[in-house]
């Protein structure tokens, strides 16, 4: 999936970016705006979490992650600590 933006709420399984695979290996990409929908100014934590709402990363504004994952059972999910956060995002499958 090519770069893309969620608005991300408060409630993980509606942020799903990654879904469960079927074993390969991605990588995936990561980044709070420091945004929410309208364009106003956040502070609030974006969480990476694996699908099951496993916390695993935080962001704060403008940080970003770039990491590798994969395995059947789980995706990955963000979730805003509160309120709504813009992220960028994208994941890429290994070669």
């Amino acid at each position: 999936v090519g770069l893309s933006t969620i608005a991300v709420t408060t409630v993980g399984a509606n942020n799903i970016i990654q879904p469960r695979t079927d074993g390969q290996t991605y990588y995936v990409y990561v980044r709070h705006t420091g945004k929410d929908a309208s364009g106003s100014a956040v502070t609030t934590t974006l969480n990476i979490e694996k699908t099951g709402d496993v916390v695993f990363g935080k962001l704060a504004a403008e940080e970003f992650a770039f990491f590798p994952c994969g395995g059947a059972a789980h995706g990955i999910q963000l979730e805003a600590s509160s309120g709504t956060i813009v992220a960028e995002y994208a994941y890429y499958t290994k070669a």
